[in-house]
């Protein structure tokens, strides 16, 4: 009835809603480099292989994040093939990125299993925040794409999370790369896809 009706704040636009995740960037950031000490390699590398790629890494991240919020507003969604591009340009940029690094500073293969587990348990663990509350902000707004949101929120915090543990690994090596570091990104990802087809089957199944 009309006298039940009340008014409805509006959601905050995607920018907004993003100012949630500065804090954890800042943490995720800082957590790393308060338990451990920084790689030994960071002068041989310099700012452009050191420094540059955890910039870019977080930047990309948090884009990533930026553009799960929108596509949960209805009409401000990106197309499948832009957000697949924007995948494929991510992996490529982080392939690139530690191929140069392998080239400059490589590690002994000795090194890769000891940190591999190690590596893959940090990033997850640190990006599993952004996951979990830039997907509580998206379905808010009751999206139409939520297993697109998920995916997007998984490797936006994936990618964050490998910056800021970039700092931290010596190991160069790809394999390592490949299992300790590359792996929890597509891991958190895919949490993300299926948490955003469990919260979908329960708010829109018909049965």
């Amino acid at each position: 009835m009309a006298c039940d009706l009340s008014p409805v704040r509006p959601m905050a636009a995607p920018w907004r809603r993003m100012l949630w995740v500065v804090p954890l960037t800042i943490a995720a950031f800082l957590l790393p480099q308060m338990v451990y000490e920084q790689r030994p390699d960071l002068d041989r590398l310099g700012f452009l292989l050191a420094w540059l790629p955890v910039v870019a890494e977080i930047l990309l991240g948090i884009g990533f994040m930026g553009i799960a919020l929108r596509v949960a507003v209805p009409g401000l969604g990106m197309s499948r093939s832009m957000i697949g591009g924007l995948i494929v340009a991510a992996l490529g940029l982080h392939v690139a990125v530690n191929a140069a690094i392998w080239l400059v500073s490589p590690t002994p293969v000795d090194y890769v299993w000891s940190l591999c587990l190690m590596c893959f348990r940090h990033e997850l663990l640190l990006g599993l925040p952004f996951l979990l509350v830039v997907s509580w902000l998206a379905v808010r707004a009751l999206p139409v794409r939520p297993r697109t949101i998920g995916l997007l929120s998984g490797l936006g915090g994936g990618v964050v999370a490998d910056a800021t543990f970039r700092l931290i690994c010596p190991v160069s090596d790809p394999t390592h790369v490949m299992s300790g570091h590359l792996a929890p990104i597509f891991a958190l990802g895919v949490l993300g896809y299926l948490l955003g087809f469990i919260w979908e089957r329960s708010h829109y199944s018909t049965g």
